[in-house]
């Protein structure tokens, strides 16, 4: 007997999604397509459906799979368990029936194994299954009869009570009547009272964007929103009309010190968790108000080996269990309210304990996946800063400032090493790899000698512009200042100079990796930090994709959540996010090649190898010859990878005619439009009086656009192409270019500043203000239906 329900009615029941989106997700993932690839040429197919949404309904695409193999799994083990025919057809169908593995185990509970060397176990050994089956069936036993002295354990009968009161206890659990009071419970806490105040936000939010923000938007998603919210209302209502509730019963999430910790003294390592944790020691808060970073933070806390941490039920749920209401013989009531009792203590309060922790525990480490999700997007989408040479130094008391001059395109110029223990030398002539750059901790701005080497090294770069990117770890501050006095004094005339801030996170792993020693083979490993710094502001992605995201520092609680799960979804951001931006085929490495929608490590190694034997691509046609890339693959990748075409390249001659007619330059392979939608690309082109020579023209976007009312007739492909065409890729804010540092000290009580967003946290916002710490500004203190665009990394934030 398999499932009586599918993947697509599993979809759309857990994404609450209509059926026919759902059977289009289902048919797009069986069929190997990837998140990228669906957002963007198969949107019309999903409902435009975010890749946040993507991710989630991937995630419930395997969840379905693996309870469907759950399930069945647990009908063949009914199957020979069972002998009551009628019996086991009535269980297996309600199995069949479930489409929630906590579910599944709570109808299942009856039917497991009694584990050898229970207490349960014991008494059955000892033949007490008897008395116990009469008492539920509520006939009068004589416990006398049972009395054994040759028997240790029925020598007495307060022994034969006692074996009996742990027998019945365990089949007081496994009754049907149980299992259902402990689901409701389940479902009470975790989700009554908490769908009134999403439903209503979340129709209230829909309206104000629809009308506020985007008032050409479709009105499907505020459809969707308005039918789930009565749904839920209806469901409030039915559920409570049930009659179920817990008057007088408190379930809380509390926490204590454990021992070891109470043994810490201030010169141990780890005293200082104490206080990092002090939130949290003996925190006790209603299970139903727990937000998901304050688990989180449990969690890490519990690991740290700080607290212990549980949910804990009161012992008055008792005076809730439906077993008080059933019938009992009145010779058998103390015993059976004696098992009643044992058997809420012992199984029912800790079942609801072990289920309720480990759902919090999923969902609080999905919210933190979608939080370092959200971050590595934006983060991963910076906006370039391109056009000028780039001098990094990455600041450093132990090992010194590490500094590195690159040009426009990335390529190194200079690397220096300034450290911090040499003796100063004030002969800067000829200066390439080697010098002294002094920091000092206690002074506020770089001595003379450190400025005449930033100076100098920004005097070789050919550009005009010179944008010297700081990292922020020990000693950016003074850096900071540093630079920012010299600009004040006009020391780096005539060229203009800014400096700006760059994460460090990643650097020290990118260095001491394989793939930095083969970029960067000549280059000391404590210097190539300083490369990275200097490429990030350039090509963010480019650079950012080679570092595993799990080392960017942008995640919350991120080593609290597991790994394999974290680095799954992850992935999919990263392909997504590359994807998205594009790829010149003619220019990426195997590391940016690689995360491409439908591509792997061999098929981008291919890629490259092709590249190296015939010269340039001019053709996406041309991919269909590499080694690996089939018509599926093909389909996939084409669209995100880019050709630029330069009449004046120096491409060979007799390496261009070796391609084939159908294999010549297209202009549209420069655009994000798929080449199987090519033909509508061109005749939206004659709708707006232009042709592909438009292409990479500013006035393309504006032709297109004064054909919307048009295309907003045509089918939903037409409408996809023209989006692709017309609008371009949006990125998040480039780095803030600045001139001059504020001081903490001179902020004043009620000033509004101006930051950037660093970090995006399940209780709020980090924002670099500039004054050397970043600001928590906390979720309770946003103003109403603040736009969420401002709410990202890097967003500015006033």
């Amino acid at each position: 007997m398999s499932v009586s329900w599918t993947i697509d009615e599993f979809l759309e029941a857990e994404l609450r999604i209509p059926s026919n989106i759902a059977r289009n997700l289902r048919n797009l993932f069986e069929s190997g397509y990837e998140v990228p690839f669906i957002a963007r040429y198969r949107s019309h197919l999903i409902g435009k459906a975010s890749t946040d949404d993507l991710r989630h309904a991937i995630e419930a695409y395997d969840n379905a799979k693996a309870l469907k193999t759950k399930a069945e799994k647990m009908m063949k083990q009914i199957d020979a368990r069972v002998k009551n025919v009628v019996e086991k057809e009535s269980i297996k169908r309600a199995l069949s029936m479930t489409m929630d593995s906590n579910e599944l185990d709570i109808l299942f509970e009856p039917f497991k194994k009694i584990k050898n060397g229970t207490l349960a176990n014991r008494a059955m050994q000892l033949g007490i299954d008897v008395i116990c089956q009469q008492m539920l069936r509520s006939e009068e036993v004589n416990l006398f009869t049972f009395v054994d002295s040759s028997k240790e354990d029925l020598n007495t009968i307060e022994k034969v009570e006692y074996q009996t009161i742990n027998l019945l206890s365990h089949y007081i659990h496994r009754m049907d009547i149980t299992q259902k009071f402990f689901k409701d419970v389940y479902v009470f806490l975790l989700y009554n009272g908490k769908l009134y105040f999403f439903c209503l936000h979340n129709i209230f939010l829909k309206i104000w964007h629809h009308f506020k923000l985007s008032s050409t938007e479709s009105l499907d998603p505020l459809i969707n929103c308005l039918f789930f919210g009565l749904w839920a209302f209806f469901y409030c209502r039915v559920f409570r009309s049930a009659n179920f509730h817990l008057p007088g019963v408190r379930i809380a999430v509390k926490s204590w010190v454990r021992k070891k910790a109470k043994a810490l003294k201030p010169s141990d390592a780890d005293f200082h968790l104490i206080e990092h944790f002090k939130a949290y020691i003996s925190y006790d808060k209603d299970v139903r108000f727990v937000k998901d970073f304050q688990i989180m933070a449990l969690e890490r806390a519990s690991s740290k080996g700080i607290i212990q941490w549980k949910v804990d039920v009161d012992s008055k749920i008792i005076q809730q269990h439906p077993c008080l209401d059933m019938h009992c013989h009145f010779a058998h009531r103390e015993i059976f309210h004696r098992a009643l009792e044992d058997s809420t203590n012992r199984f029912l309060i800790p079942s609801i304990e072990r289920n309720l922790r480990r759902r919090l525990c999923d969902r609080a480490e999905r919210s933190a996946i979608d939080c370092f999700a959200k971050n590595l997007r934006e983060l991963l989408i910076t906006e370039p800063l391109r056009g000028s040479d780039v001098l990094a130094i990455d600041p450093g008391f132990t090992h010194g400032c590490k500094c590195a001059l690159v040009d426009k395109i990335g390529a190194l110029l200079i690397f220096f090493q300034t450290i911090s223990s040499l003796v100063n030398c004030n002969d800067l002539s000829g200066l390439i790899d080697t010098g002294v750059f002094h920091l000092n901790g206690a002074k506020s701005e770089m001595d003379k000698y450190a400025q005449s080497v930033v100076k100098s090294l920004t005097s070789k770069s050919a550009s005009s512009q010179t944008i010297i990117a700081i990292g922020n770890g020990k000693g950016s501050r003074i850096v900071q200042i540093g630079i920012a006095h010299m600009i004040k004094s006009n020391m780096f005339l005539p060229k203009v100079v800014r400096f700006c801030v760059v994460s460090e996170c990643g650097a020290s792993v990118y260095s001491a990796s394989e793939l930095a020693a083969e970029e960067l083979r000549s280059i000391d490993i404590n210097l190539r930090s300083a490369v990275s710094l200097a490429r990030r502001i350039i090509d963010p992605i480019s650079e950012y994709v080679k570092i595993a995201p799990k080392h960017l520092g942008i995640g919350s609680y991120q080593h609290s959540i597991n790994e394999k799960r974290l680095d799954q979804m992850l992935d999919i951001v990263v392909r997504e996010c590359v994807s998205n931006i594009g790829v010149d085929i003619n220019a990426a490495s195997l590391q940016i090649l690689q995360k491409v929608s439908g591509l792997n490590k061999t098929t981008a190694a291919n890629i490259i190898k092709y590249r190296q034997k015939n010269g340039k691509f001019f053709s996406r046609e041309a991919l269909k010859d590499i080694t690996g890339i089939g018509p599926k693959v093909y389909e996939q990748c084409a669209g995100f990878l880019f050709i630029y075409f330069d009449a004046e390249d120096n491409e060979p001659p007799q390496k261009r005619r070796k391609f084939e007619k159908e294999k010549e330059y297209n202009p549209l392979d420069a655009t994000r439009v798929h080449p199987e939608s090519y033909s509508i690309a061109k005749r939206l082109l004659i709708e707006a009086g232009i042709d592909t020579s438009y292409i990479g023209s500013s006035l393309l976007s504006e032709k297109l656009l004064a054909i919307e009312d048009f295309v907003k007739k045509q089918p939903p492909e037409w409408i996809n192409t023209w989006e692709l065409l017309a609008k371009p890729v949006l990125v998040q804010n480039p780095p803030k270019l600045l001139s001059d540092v504020k001081q903490m000290d001179s902020l004043q009580i009620g000033e509004v500043v101006e930051g950037i967003v660093k970090n995006h946290a399940q209780f709020g916002l980090f924002v670099d203000i500039g004054v050397g710490f970043d600001a928590l500004v906390h979720y309770s203190t946003f103003p109403p239906l603040i736009p969420s665009v401002i709410l990202s990394l890097k967003g500015f934030f006033a």
